[in-house]
């Protein structure tokens, strides 16, 4: 199953960069860009097509799909070529450096260094998934798209392979998702027919190791392009935070969001060139068509990055217009004032802009989510701080080099913007743990007023910051050993004491977790990250699907007819059966007691199940199904030591199936192991 795994991770990478690179180069974009920006377009191009084949009722597949695609970016780089070489096109290609590509490696290498030892080794199999909530539907949804071969964001549905609209315990039969990061993952599928947790950890694997960090690097390099150190620090940064990504696949998990939030320094870096100094009008053109582009992309990716986005560019557009006007020909005095009112108006245009859009019906689903508060004011301040935020565990050294970057920032002005987008994000992520209410929501609803997405956006306004204030921190200790060498009479070398400081960075930063003998237990942030991580991976501990669950869903595939429809108690955890053996399951996501869209035969047959022998409309609710049968994997619905539920479980939403038992008229036993039964309706 490993050659799967990895054959899946070249396969993600094919999908996210083959295209998009192809399209890029016949823009004579330079080859770093085309390479680090090409998932914008490829990510672009699938949802358009996807949504236009749905419209169309052709089935989206690789080969209806993907192909077709990478045929396209192939013709436009050979229609390129032939143009400029013909002298039709006079778009020069802009150049990149060597040093340039060695830095991208060197962030590709560590990236893959961390991710291994922190993601893959924590795989127990290639196969093992997060059984938390979210994954319910993740892994759900990429079967869906699979089966029914509907990839359309617009109709995102569990329900598009059923047996017509009374197969379905909702009425809703499909709407608006963010749906790219598992439009990647059924494709992986459907090339390689592997199981949609391998496909799923290949995915997440590569937006770890490559997506991000190239993400990160293309931000650092446009930031500070003459100053490589401040690059390369990015490498042993763009990885240490907590908030984001590690937070993301540990809780949720948060899949789409960590795919969109990978995006986002990359989004940020395209926006920033198109305002670079002494740049001609076609590159400030080529780069605000890539940034429309990559906005698409985001809300592709999850809707609330293009609002993370706007977070950390704010500031720098309020910079630009007040630099910009700051180099006008004009007294100081008429400096002053047209700076005041085009930044206040820009700042009041902002506003407006983000309450009209807090307002929108289309929003209210996203912004009306609540969130307790989530701790004092005081200690929210030591939380940003240490950068703790929601976990136990603090980043006292990142905290401490974040500062470092806000204090670089200030000795260079041009790189104040950076600071006030951090800031900005912390009195965002501030009011969000502390405060209730609107003001909460209107800062933090885009974001479902989640503390972990909170903070996820203040970890990535810190990573420039982090970066920088790594550099200076060890430029510092570099002049320090250096007066202490000459006094000795001799030389230290730069290159390898740099190098020095950032692995003791690195670990310092990255300890798991250990303990001071005779004294106490420490939690370092990584180390939760790894113990979680193996936790959740863990094939054999007892879970919401156990691992005699498993097994006993295997027997179940073998058992029952390929369309033969399952009811079931999803609860109990059979609402995996789905999305993990194609199983014909009634239910197919969490929570369904407090959907508004359920049907009233759902009702009926969650209630009342148990009564079809004697009961009518039991009988008339099966019937309109067409069920052929019932699936229980916690018989009795007890919450007992060795069964796991949501926290939201209640017996009695689902007394229909846990008042079954072997001997209730109705139902005829075809598999029996311990507390899990499969049962043929026979009434």
């Amino acid at each position: 199953m490993w050659f799967s795994f990895f054959a899946a991770v070249l396969i993600v990478l094919a999908l996210l960069y083959v295209p998009g690179c192809l399209f890029l180069k016949a823009l004579r974009f330079d080859g770093l860009t085309s390479l680090i920006c090409s998932p914008l377009l490829s990510a672009v191009a699938y949802e358009a097509i996807a949504v236009a084949f749905s419209k169309l009722g052709i089935g989206f597949t690789w080969y209806t799909a993907v192909a077709p695609v990478i045929m396209l970016g192939l013709i436009s780089r050979i229609v390129s070529l032939a143009l400029t070489r013909r002298k039709v096109w006079h778009i020069a290609s802009m150049k990149t450096s060597r040093t340039d590509w060695l830095h991208l490696i060197i962030y590709l290498g560590i990236a893959a260094l961390l991710v291994g030892y922190f993601f893959v080794r924590t795989l127990d199999t290639p196969a093992s998934f997060n059984q938390d909530h979210d994954n319910v539907w993740h892994i759900n949804l990429i079967q869906s798209f699979v089966q029914s071969g509907n990839y359309s964001p617009l109709d995102a549905s569990l329900y598009h392979d059923s047996n017509g609209i009374n197969a379905m315990p909702i009425e809703s039969t499909g709407s608006f998702y963010p749906s790219l990061w598992h439009c990647v993952g059924a494709l992986v599928v459907s090339v390689l027919d592997c199981p949609i947790p391998v496909a799923v950890n290949a995915l997440n694997c590569v937006i770890l190791a490559v997506l991000l960090p190239s993400s990160a690097f293309f931000l650092l390099r446009q930031i500070s392009p003459n100053d490589s150190k401040i690059t390369l620090c990015g490498s042993v940064i763009c990885l240490a935070f907590g908030a984001f990504p590690w937070r993301f696949v540990t809780f949720g998990p948060l899949y789409p969001n960590l795919l969109g939030f990978a995006l986002v320094p990359m989004a940020v870096a395209i926006f920033i060139a198109i305002f670079g100094q002494g740049k001609s009008r076609e590159h400030r053109i080529r780069y605000a068509l890539l940034y429309i582009f990559g906005v698409v992309a985001l809300a592709c990716a999850h809707p609330n990055s293009v609002f993370t986005a706007a977070v950390i560019l704010i500031p720098f557009c309020i910079y630009s217009i007040f630099h910009e006007i700051g180099v006008r020909s004009l007294s100081r005095r008429r400096r002053c004032f047209w700076q005041i009112v085009c930044c206040g108006f820009f700042i009041v245009f902002v506003a407006a802009i983000w309450i009209i859009l807090y307002g929108m019906p289309f929003l209210q689903g996203v912004v009306g989510f609540s969130w307790e508060v989530q701790t004092l004011g005081q200690q929210e301040l030591i939380n940003i701080l240490v950068l703790s935020f929601n976990e136990p565990s603090a980043q006292i050294a990142l905290g401490a080099v974040v500062l470092a970057g806000v204090l670089y920032t200030i000795k260079e002005g041009k790189y104040l913007w950076i600071t006030a987008s951090y800031i900005l994000a912390c009195v965002i992520c501030y009011f969000g743990a502390t405060s209730s209410g609107l003001l909460k929501s209107v800062m933090t609803g885009f974001w479902y007023s989640d503390p972990y997405r909170v903070a996820a956006v203040v970890a990535i306004a810190s990573l420039p910051l982090a970066a920088m204030g790594l550099s200076v921190i060890s430029r510092f200790i570099l002049y320090m050993l250096n007066g202490f060498f000459e006094q000795c009479g001799k030389i230290l070398n730069l290159r390898f004491s740099f190098v020095a400081l950032g692995f003791f960075f690195v670990l310092i930063n990255y300890y798991p977790n250990y303990d001071v003998p005779g004294r106490y237990h420490v939690t370092t942030a990584f180390g939760d990250i790894e113990y979680k991580l193996n936790r959740l991976n863990d094939i054999k501990r007892s879970n919401i699907l156990a691992p005699e669950e498993v097994a006993f869903l295997q027997k179940v595939k073998e058992t029952v007819s390929s369309d033969g429809l399952i009811l079931n108690d999803p609860e109990d955890g059979s609402f995996f059966a789905y999305g993990l053996y194609d199983l014909n399951i009634y239910y197919r996501s969490a929570g369904m007691t407090a959907s508004a869209a359920q049907t009233e035969n759902s009702s009926i047959i969650r209630t009342m199940i148990d009564l079809i022998h004697i009961r009518d409309d039991v009988k008339k609710a099966v019937s309109d199904t067409g069920a052929q049968y019932v699936l229980i994997l916690d018989q009795g619905g007890e919450i007992e030591p060795d069964r796991h539920y949501y926290g939201y479980y209640r017996k009695s939403a689902w007394r229909g199936f846990n008042d079954i038992t072997d001997y209730t008229p109705g139902f005829s036993v075809l598999l029996s192991e311990g507390d899990m039964r499969l049962y043929e309706i026979t009434e």
